[in-house]
């Protein structure tokens, strides 16, 4: 029994992110289990055989940990020009909300306690 702590998920920087995968032998099972397993990760549901779709606490997770999972399990994400426009998006977003979830308010624009 394990009393390891969970960090919570911050409702308020979840992204949803759907990834394409290029056709190959993957253990879906296996390669789910590890998506799962990562600090921060929601969800990760299979829509049909070749896409992926994430959600993820971006305060906590980035995109490129997933995709080091995704290519350590043997499965690669699509390389044409649309699915690189959509990746290099998802990094500018992912980096706004990682900056913006350590962002540290002026005195002026906290709430009040």
């Amino acid at each position: 029994m394990s009393n390891q702590v969970e960090p919570e998920l911050n409702l308020e920087f979840i992204l949803k992110r759907r990834l394409k995968l290029v056709k190959q032998a993957v253990d879906k099972e296996l390669l789910q289990s590890r998506l799962e397993a990562l600090v921060g990760m929601a969800s990760v549901h299979w829509q049909g055989e070749q896409q992926l779709e994430l959600r993820y606490d971006a305060s906590q997770l980035q995109l490129d940990q997933v995709i080091e999972v995704l290519v350590q399990s043997g499965a690669g994400l699509e390389h044409g020009r649309l699915a690189q426009l959509r990746l290099g998006w998802y990094r500018m977003t992912d980096r706004n909300t990682w900056d913006s979830s350590r962002h540290v308010p002026h005195c002026c624009n906290k709430s009040p306690k």
